[in-house]
């Protein structure tokens, strides 16, 4: 007797090739032999192969009705067999810690200090494309919204997801931001040299309408990142406050409304106040801000 394979298959997974295959060998030179009545050799055929398929040696009838019954008794057998689905590999988890910060080298030409960094997040978006097995996309709403400092790298409360491990090609990373009176989904205060004025102090605020989309990297900035099971990878969104002014123009400075906040002259940047200046620094924002993946 043809050595029956033994296969590894999804849950449920007996609609599809693996029941065709074993239907195959069922339907086969086995099922032909014992149509044709050869009952020694299917007997010697079977005693011979029960270590492949953990059947127990026993005496075979030489009647041909015996025989099919021993055919059915041998394929349910299998069928439970094959019904008993290791877990597929693609599917095991891996925990990914959500991490804010800013990398500010405060180097010419505008030498961008930040002293106040905070952020208010409603909700994030993970959509990621994976080499084998299926895409992975969840979005998750933060309920109390999430509060992140920027100059100490804190979450309150902490936050981490599961997504299942792989090779991903892409992983596109979504922040919507949250927003209350008095208290802006975006808040950034320090000051910067703007050559020929000297050192300002800014307050840039953004609310519920400013979003940050990006594609994930790992630190030398290859996208395709292998995320592996039962290991921790932090997702790290990075801000770079030392490129926001590069394209603001000086004319923009000298013509900005600076109202006094705590007594001090302060160029306020936001969708009501300075305008045009804000156009350009949340445009920078955007496009200079990374989602590095750490493994």
């Amino acid at each position: 007797m043809e050595k029956l394979k033994v296969f590894t298959c999804r849950a449920g997974g007996l609609a599809g090739k693996t029941a065709v295959e074993m239907t195959g060998k069922i339907a086969g030179k086995s099922a032909g032999k014992i149509a044709g009545g050869i009952n020694g050799d299917l007997a010697v055929g079977m005693a011979g192969n029960n270590s492949e398929t953990g059947l127990t040696d026993r005496p075979v009838s030489k009647h041909p009705g015996s025989l099919t019954r021993l055919a059915l008794v041998l394929f349910f057998p299998i069928l439970l067999t094959v019904g008993s689905c290791v877990k597929d590999p693609s599917t095991y988890p891996s925990d990914l810690l959500l991490k804010f910060s800013i990398e500010s080298t405060s180097q010419p030409p505008h030498q961008v200090s930040i002293d106040t960094a905070r952020i208010i997040l409603s909700s994030l978006e993970f959509d990621g494309i994976r080499e084998t097995g299926k895409d992975y996309y969840f979005k998750s709403h933060f309920s109390p919204p999430l509060i992140a400092d920027l100059v100490t790298g804190t979450t309150d409360p902490p936050s981490k997801f599961n997504v299942p491990q792989g090779v991903y090609t892409r992983i596109r990373i979504v922040l919507d931001f949250f927003e209350e009176e008095e208290s802006p989904g975006l808040y950034f205060h320090g000051s910067a040299n703007f050559p020929g004025r000297g050192i300002i102090p800014f307050e840039i605020t953004a609310g519920a309408d400013y979003h940050f989309e990006g594609i994930s990297s790992d630190p030398q900035g290859s996208s395709t990142l292998s995320i592996t099971a039962d290991k921790t990878s932090t997702l790290e969104i990075v801000f770079k406050p030392d490129i926001w002014f590069n394209s603001v123009p000086g004319h923009f400075i000298d013509q900005a409304h600076m109202p006094y906040l705590n007594g001090v002259p302060t160029l306020v940047i936001n969708e009501n106040i300075n305008k045009d200046i804000f156009d350009i620094v949340s445009f920078q924002m955007q496009q200079s801000t990374k989602a590095i993946i750490r493994l």
